[in-house]
């Protein structure tokens, strides 16, 4: 009998699953730096090794600010040019990567920026793909750095 009644008995006692905030604060800001660079004719081989940016250009505004929410995967890049947000397509958003892709269109060229974040070291690879009517292929260029947790900005002024 207490063989049957011992494992009943926990049952009741001790839930099967325990429920978790996973999310924690769900709405979090990154600063990412951008630090060396290079290119790449195909996106896959070396055209360069990477290439560190001088310093007159990584002491400016030479940085990306991300908001980002995991509980509903959204991105939004925030706009030093126009001090506006932009909303991202996420490609991915795990425990150790965000991958996040904006596409831009004019009347004669196509840009696709790809941003990954590295959650676990904070890497920060950023690719743009540009592509004219009059190439016959997309050129590629990266940049890379790193990315940093930053306070909320929530302001009024």
């Amino acid at each position: 009998m207490n063989k049957f009644l011992i494992p009943l008995l926990a049952n009741f006692l001790f839930p099967a699953t325990v429920e978790a905030n996973w999310f924690g604060d769900k709405t979090f800001y990154l600063s990412c730096n951008k630090t060396h660079h290079k290119f790449s004719p195909d996106g896959k081989s070396n055209w360069s090794n990477w290439i560190p940016l001088p310093k007159q250009i990584t002491n400016q505004k030479h940085f990306d600010k991300f908001t980002l929410n995991e509980e509903d995967k959204s991105a939004y890049l925030y706009l030093s040019t126009s001090e506006d947000h932009e909303k991202l397509d996420v490609l991915i958003f795990n425990r150790d990567i965000i991958k996040l892709t904006q596409n831009t269109e004019g009347e004669s060229w196509v840009i696709k920026v790809t941003r990954t974040i590295n959650r676990n070291n904070g890497e920060y690879i950023q690719k743009l793909e540009s592509k004219t009517n009059y190439q016959n292929s997309p050129t590629y260029s990266y940049m890379k750095g790193t990315c940093k947790k930053e306070k909320s900005q929530n302001q009024l002024f």
